[in-house]
């Protein structure tokens, strides 16, 4: 029986398997208009869009306002579209096409090693463009920190505390997604 939005937001915050399948069909039926254009990429979509209605329903974003169906695929929607902009920006790049030198790794550390691989692209795609940019620059492109900041206006302190606070929301959104992929 489905449920109003009131309780199926309760439900969902507090972890009743049936709030969840509810949610996940609807998230289903947003990403199915999408679903040929992210290819691969679909779970780790679900994955991102959960994380986000997770955190805004925390902080009470929801006002009711429209549907929760609405407001959940409009959560979809505007995560299809960072995705896809971003694949646009930056070549494609399948793992399996990294030059990553021979080892001597069995079957299953190179599927660690890949696996490691994806969750890395994912925690990037789910920072700010800020930090995107400053690493991009710092690990990409090799410049200093003293570079970055002639770039940017700002003086190499501040670039350096920036990196160690992306480092460290990298760090937490990791934790996050590896969290939440275990109750999954």
């Amino acid at each position: 029986m489905p449920l109003n939005d009131a309780e199926l937001i309760d439900g969902f915050l507090a972890g009743k398997r049936s709030s969840m399948d509810q949610i996940m069909q609807i998230i289903d039926s947003a990403i199915s208009y999408w679903s040929s254009r992210l290819g691969y990429q679909v779970e780790d979509v679900k994955s991102d869009v959960l994380y986000k209605l997770y955190n805004s329903l925390q902080r009470n974003e929801f006002h009711s306002e429209s549907s929760l169906k609405t407001y959940i695929s409009g959560i979809v929607c505007h995560t299809c579209i960072d995705l896809l902009r971003f694949n646009k920006r930056f070549v494609e790049t399948e793992i399996d096409d990294l030059d990553i030198p021979a080892s001597f790794l069995n079957a299953e550390q190179e599927l660690e090693k890949k696996q490691a691989l994806r969750l890395a692209f994912r925690v990037y795609r789910l920072l700010p463009k800020q930090c995107r940019q400053i690493w991009r620059m710092y690990l990409k492109n090799g410049l200093k920190c003293i570079e970055m900041g002639k770039i940017l206006g700002k003086s190499e302190g501040n670039i350096r505390r920036q990196l160690w606070a992306c480092r460290e929301m990298a760090k937490k959104l990791k934790d996050k997604i590896l969290k939440r992929d275990k109750l999954l």
